[in-house]
């Protein structure tokens, strides 16, 4: 859900951006501090400019260059396009008046989806996963394990060498007897995901509850796996497994039911006619 209010609020900036482009508002003048990132005569782009429109992941030096060099062509294009007074052409101040509106009409769709994403509640989520069971079969296998690190090789070895299939149980026994606070984390994998070939090698090979012998992993620390469950390609795993899969694919499908409900509900509230010879 996160996701989708970030994914919401960066296209939202972005329209505005284009708006501000295509209507070349005049700004408010700054004052003229230290730490601009670039000038064209008297526009300024500040830093906190930049970072509406750079996501964290592209916020790199390469890119942040190619956004500023990109900046100041726009503002000399448009300075120039200005002294031409193709601002004030009719075909340009129409085109203004329909993206106008189409942004608007867009944030509205957007307001619309935050709000329905606030009023989603877990039975609906899990009503949906059983209707529509074959959107979430498996294209790779998917494993359900804990995973429990060690200090050292002698610890690792401390641990597997113990009797019993109860994590809890076992770990509590091993940090009792050894003063140590080892901690199990459960986590879920489809084949693809996993990252580590020695954790793979280990994860692949366990049945059921089995636990895995001490391996080391390529950052050359020591785990210990036990293998919860496997669902197999084709298969479709359990609710709480892949839940913010399931929200998604339903945030996707209630997407068009829920702007087409209050388009028809709008409709009924406003006096509307079309000429008959029109209709």
């Amino acid at each position: 859900m996160k996701r989708w209010k970030r994914h919401l609020k960066k296209n939202r900036n972005r329209f505005c951006f284009i708006l501000i482009l295509l209507i070349a508002a005049c700004q408010k003048e700054k004052p003229v501090p230290d730490d601009f990132v670039a000038r064209v005569n008297e526009e300024y782009l500040f830093e906190e400019d930049t970072q509406l429109f750079l996501d964290e992941h592209e916020n790199d030096s390469t890119r942040l260059k190619l956004f500023i060099r990109k900046w100041i062509r726009d503002r000399v294009l448009l300075d120039n396009a200005r002294k031409k007074e193709l601002d004030t052409e009719p075909e340009y101040l129409n085109t203004i008046d329909r993206v106008k509106e189409d942004i608007l009409i867009s944030s509205l769709f957007q307001y619309l989806l935050e709000e329905e994403m606030d009023k989603i509640s877990e039975s609906a989520l899990e009503n949906f996963y059983l209707r529509n069971e074959e959107l979430f079969a498996l294209e790779s296998s998917l494993y359900t394990f804990n995973f429990i690190s060690f200090p050292d090789k002698e610890s690792a070895y401390k641990f597997y060498k113990m009797s019993g299939e109860h994590i809890n149980a076992r770990i509590d026994s091993y940090n009792d007897h050894n003063n140590k606070n080892i901690k199990y984390t459960m986590l879920v994998l489809r084949e693809h995901n996993f990252t580590s070939p020695a954790l793979f090698k280990s994860v692949k090979s366990l049945r059921k509850m089995q636990f895995s012998r001490p391996f080391q992993s390529e950052q050359n620390t020591f785990h210990i796996v036990q293998l919860i469950n496997k669902y197999k390609e084709g298969t479709v795993p359990k609710f709480t497994l892949i839940k913010k899969e399931v929200e998604e694919f339903y945030l996707a499908s209630r997407k068009k039911q829920i702007i087409n409900n209050f388009v028809s509900r709008s409709l009924d509230e406003y006096d509307i006619e079309i000429r008959e010879e029109l209709d």
